[in-house]
């Protein structure tokens, strides 16, 4: 399941295409899983403060971003599901960038919602082997997604 929270001054309709992105972007990185048909994530859409406080405390970067993720991977007893964990997003800064890059708000919207995604499933950016590697899945997804979109 995944549970979206949108503030109330974005736009609601975006849910669907958090929906289509995160779980595509799950279910392609981690076919062949055993869990893949059993997994939780949340996914909140808020404005540049809020993440930029959640950089300066998780990450001790004191500005906004565009994604952020923290990988849960914890099982819920009930049900024996993974929570993978939290994606948040910046409204305001991927609509800048949407607008910068001259593409709708949707497919700057899945860019993001596949990358905070394969960030829950451990993937990185950090050197530049694992860099190449993300940033090859990422670009599959989105083409599946149909979202010529390309990391920067």
């Amino acid at each position: 399941m995944i549970l979206v929270k949108i503030d109330a001054e974005f736009d609601q309709a975006i849910e669907t295409v958090i929906f289509g992105a995160v779980t595509r972007a799950v279910e392609f990185a981690g076919a062949g899983k055993d869990w893949v048909d059993h997994w939780d994530c949340s996914v909140i859409v808020t404005d540049d403060e809020s993440v930029q406080y959640y950089n300066s405390v998780y990450r001790g970067i004191d500005k906004p971003t565009d994604v952020l993720s923290f990988e849960s991977h914890e099982v819920d007893p009930a049900t024996n599901a993974i929570y993978l964990g939290d994606i948040i997003i910046s409204y305001p800064t991927i609509l800048k960038q949407a607008t910068k890059g001259g593409h709708a708000l949707e497919k700057e919207l899945e860019l993001m919602c596949v990358h905070g995604s394969l960030h829950l499933l451990g993937y990185d950016h950090l050197e530049d082997e694992e860099k190449e590697e993300m940033w090859a899945l990422q670009t599959e997804i989105l083409s599946q997604l149909g979202n010529g979109l390309r990391p920067a």
